[in-house]
């Protein structure tokens, strides 16, 4: 089994890398010392293709894999390590998305997402169980329609 990049793979890294060390990292300190980070900076990742790497492309994204994805989040660490919640956040979003949700909720969503027009978060602690998902209790039922 080749587990080498393919061509598209490798320019994809070539590029996320240069913008990692030449544009995040010298911003990195400021950051970290807690100025926001600039909403450019998450538009410039949508133009890349990091924010729609699983978004299909009919809906604005890449339709790309979880390699492009790792490989996003590993160059993107190069420069500001926190720059891999956006890839990871996009990401997992749009899979689910993208499988689970109806039309509506992906034409809603997903051109956003890969625009980076629209910031995805969720969260995934309870108590007694941080952020162990396989710990979590909480649960939903339908009432009355509701």
């Amino acid at each position: 089994m080749n587990f080498e990049f393919d061509d598209i793979e490798k320019s994809f890294q070539d590029v996320l890398r240069r913008y990692a060390l030449e544009t995040l990292a010298p911003e990195y300190g400021r950051w970290d010392r807690g100025e926001v980070v600039p909403r450019e900076r998450v538009i410039e990742l949508a133009e890349l293709g990091v924010n729609g790497l699983l978004v299909p492309e009919k809906y604005g994204g890449v339709g790309g894999s979880y390699v492009l994805a790792g490989i996003a989040a590993e160059e993107l660490a190069r420069g500001d390590h926190n720059f891999t919640y956006f890839v990871q956040l996009c990401a997992i979003a749009a899979d689910l998305i993208s499988v689970h949700g109806n039309a509506e909720l992906k034409q809603a969503l997903l051109p956003g997402l890969a625009s980076g027009e629209t910031l995805i978060a969720f969260a995934l602690t309870e108590p007694g169980a941080g952020s162990d998902a396989a710990a979590i209790s909480t649960s939903a039922r339908l009432e009355n329609s509701e």
